[in-house]
């Protein structure tokens, strides 16, 4: 059952329920700088995030060969 879990998940990842999810900070909240040129992004209480899960699923930062099907990457 262990590869038929994979099978699954990568299934998923590439054909996700949702292409997109919102969520809204409950508390203010800073995300911080990864590089020295950035700023923080300050999110106020109530801002509506929005997240690209299909963007961020074939993402080759994330899944190396975002488009071919590879159970075995999970």
């Amino acid at each position: 059952m262990k590869y038929m879990d994979m099978v699954v998940s990568e299934t998923l990842r590439l054909w996700p329920a949702a292409v997109a999810a919102n969520r809204v900070c409950t508390r203010p909240y800073i995300i911080e700088p990864k590089t020295p040129d950035e700023k923080p992004l300050y999110l106020k209480k109530d801002t509506v995030i929005f997240l690209p899960i299909y963007a961020i699923h074939r993402d080759a930062q994330y899944f190396p060969d975002p488009e071919r099907f590879d159970p075995e990457r999970f």
